[in-house]
């Protein structure tokens, strides 16, 4: 029993020691050495969680911006986890008022999100209305974000309740601009030409945005809401 036990034992780090090495070879043939990831900041970490150890680990200590590939586990996890259903929003009803705080639902008042039954519960609620702030008291933008992304759609803001998915939509309607939400006439500078190659930008963290010149005949653009501009909603 003891020659099998230790056959066994063998063969298993023989098996691991295996693994390690031929992680490594096919990293350092396939990433590390290629030429284009030569002057790139890169690191691969493979764990195993039911052992607690790494298969294979290469400046996995270093800090990381994720990389788009998070998105595809990222949506795994939520769709397995999350259900069909989110808590919208926590309530408590007293005597002459309904006192309410968000809890980061993205999609009231998304425009791909057609059934709004917070909007509807509210809207019905005859009390006074009140909204609680103390359910968020993290930054409004996420550790480690680039600055340079910070005026793009796809960074938006982070808050307790999200509105519109904290995005605004500029978009062409016959010979009009409009957006979505609506914004004050003010907030949008449109010297555009006539043949519609425009594009807007929001060239700093105020809620004025700007159209310029494009290759592309206009459709419509995305923004992140600024912190001042979320309070006229």
């Amino acid at each position: 029993m003891r020659i099998s036990a230790l056959t066994v034992f063998a063969a298993l780090i023989f098996s691991s020691c295996s693994i390690t090495r031929q992680l490594e070879k096919s990293a350092q043939e396939n990433v590390l050495k290629t030429e284009a990831l030569q002057t790139a900041h890169v690191g691969i970490s493979i764990f195993e969680p039911a052992t607690g150890k790494y298969w294979y680990n290469y400046q996995g200590d270093k800090y990381f911006v994720p990389a788009s590939n998070i998105k595809i586990p990222t949506c795994y996890a939520a769709m397995k986890y999350l259900g069909d259903s989110l808590v919208g929003l926590e309530y408590v009803i007293e005597d002459s008022f309904l006192l309410f705080r968000g809890t980061g639902d993205p999609t009231l008042l998304h425009p791909d999100f057609k059934d709004q039954k917070i909007l509807n519960y509210l809207k019905q609620e005859k009390k006074t209305l009140v909204i609680s702030e103390a359910n968020f008291t993290d930054f409004r933008w996420g550790s480690g974000w680039g600055i340079g992304d910070i005026t793009a759609s796809y960074a938006p803001e982070r808050n307790e309740i999200p509105v519109y998915g904290n995005t605004l939509r500029i978009f062409k309607r016959g010979d009009s601009i409009v957006s979505l939400p609506s914004l004050y006439r003010s907030q949008i500078q449109t010297s555009y030409p006539n043949n519609w190659k425009i594009n807007f930008e929001r060239p700093s963290l105020n809620a004025n945005y700007f159209t310029f010149c494009s290759l592309l005949p206009f459709c419509w653009d995305n923004f992140p809401f600024s912190g001042d501009m979320k309070k006229n909603f």
